[in-house]
């Protein structure tokens, strides 16, 4: 017995370190993207998903070239064999081939260094990987050798990885267009992984099977993403024509279903905890979800579908994604972080406010320009006043009820105490004998704030050694006390 948790205390020791070398080689891996990427020209657009246009600079070198929003890309051709990206510093030209009105176009890009406001989103879009990287260094900080801590880390940083490489297969590096799907498989089993330990270590049949053929389907399509990749780029080296077929759709696919599977956990354990702590933690961790699942439906996939520019840059949307990570970092360790929860509270009612707001705004500036296109451009700023008046008019009670709903997550409705306060004062102050102080403050009070149950010891009479002792279900019985109370 002693052996086997030695054994456990030292495989989690050497846990511990190999992810705290881990988070050394994110770190420095992502500087070194960092700082190439910096040195990299403007091309003036930004690619959505695999072939769309997302963004369109109209003052930059794509659009001087005349590419649309509406174009599809087929080719990018800026390196000198398939294995380099298609940037590169000191870059001068590029070529993209697009599909227009159902023919191929072919656009000449001359690049220019990165305008000052480009070189400030770059700088966002990192600060936000870093921002991954230190919430998963202070929770192994904290907790180092911790299982569930551990896959969080785990998870955390692999995520921090994927968001540096993301930016370097954007740019067309072959490297990260690899280490992508690699990246996807592996957080897709620890994701369902973390959720059976998470709040609750998960109780149902055959859950070692489960991960087992998780992380053995990640295995195989890894070895089989690797080997397409390999035999593309052998046959696009030697001129041999197509190569095999990309298994770029099958892990998107697969990821999805991890994720299905590790939230289906999360609320089997919801519906089976007999912990109102873990209930909670649940209920914090979906609403984390929410907040960053959020920006990136309104501002990123919904223009993708609707072929509309990016309303906002994409790594502000890709920022509010950090909402998850500190939901689970924030149920995990609430405990100890009560003097915050006011803050972080409040925080969440004015954050899901905002974001209300400026989806009715932009959604009404849509509405106007679909409605009418060509009094749009000459009356921006008056179109700018409606959506703004009407936002006035909604602000309070769209207020109260977004804090209603966040309340009722956080500590089950009675959070607004204000409004108790003075409702429970003004029927005190009218109360005429203590049966309805009773029931007021153990039926009304107790109930509204959730309590399981409450007790209210009130003298019995004139006796002053027998007391009347109420609780929430109604019972009642006599005790004696003793003079010193």
């Amino acid at each position: 017995m002693i052996g086997r948790v030695f054994k456990g205390e030292a495989f989690r020791r050497l846990s511990m370190q190999a992810l705290l070398l881990l988070g050394v080689a994110v770190l420095i891996s992502g500087t070194a993207m960092f700082l190439y990427d910096l040195s990299l020209p403007y091309i003036g657009f930004e690619i959505a998903g695999s072939v769309g246009v997302g963004a369109i600079d109209p003052e930059g070198p794509a659009a001087a070239a005349g590419l649309r929003m509406d174009d599809r890309l087929v080719e990018i051709r800026g390196g000198e064999s398939p294995a380099d990206a298609y940037l590169h510093p000191q870059q001068e030209s590029l070529q993209l081939t697009v599909l227009r009105d159902g023919q191929e176009v072919v656009l000449d890009v001359s690049l220019v260094p990165s305008p000052p406001r480009v070189v400030v989103n770059k700088i966002g879009y990192y600060l936000m990987a870093l921002a991954y990287w230190a919430i998963a260094m202070t929770v192994l900080a904290f907790k180092p050798r911790d299982l569930v801590s551990q896959l969080f880390v785990l998870v955390a940083l692999l995520g921090t990885f994927g968001i540096v490489v993301w930016r370097m297969a954007d740019i067309g590096a072959f490297w990260a267009n690899m280490a992508m799907p690699a990246i996807v498989l592996a957080i897709g089993p620890i994701f369902v992984h973390y959720h059976t330990v998470f709040p609750e270590r998960s109780g149902f049949r055959h859950t070692k099977t489960l991960l087992a053929g998780l992380y053995g389907a990640s295995l195989l399509l890894l070895l089989l993403s690797t080997s397409s990749d390999l035999v593309y780029l052998y046959r696009h080296l030697h001129n041999l024509g197509a190569g095999p077929p990309s298994f770029a759709t099958v892990i998107k696919l697969y990821f999805c279903a991890c994720l299905i599977i590790g939230l289906a956990v999360l609320t089997r354990t919801y519906h089976e905890s007999r912990s109102d702590t873990g209930r909670q933690q649940i209920a914090l961790i979906l609403l984390g979800t929410g907040l960053a699942a959020a920006p990136l439906m309104s501002f990123i996939l919904l223009p993708q579908i609707l072929h509309t520019p990016y309303v906002v840059p994409s790594w502000i949307s890709l920022l509010m994604l950090m909402f998850i990570p500190l939901s689970y970092v924030y149920a995990m360790y609430r405990h100890n972080l009560m003097r915050m929860d006011r803050i972080v509270n409040r925080s969440v009612v004015y954050f899901l406010l905002s974001l209300s707001l400026v989806g009715v705004y932009f959604a009404l500036s849509l509405a106007v320009q679909w409605l009418m296109p060509e009094t749009f451009s000459g009356r921006a700023i008056v179109i700018s006043v409606v959506p703004i008046l009407v936002l006035v008019f909604l602000l309070e009670p769209l207020k109260k009820k977004i804090a209603a709903l966040v309340d009722r997550i956080w500590y089950g409705g009675w959070y607004e105490h204000d409004e108790l306060v003075h409702r429970v004062s003004s029927e005190l102050k009218n109360a005429l004998d203590s049966q309805t102080v009773a029931d007021l403050l153990v039926e009304d009070v107790a109930g509204t704030m959730r309590f399981k149950e409450a007790a209210l010891l009130l003298p019995r009479s004139n006796n002053g050694d027998r007391f009347q002792a109420r609780r929430s279900r109604g019972f009642e019985a006599t005790m004696p006390v003793s003079a010193d109370g």
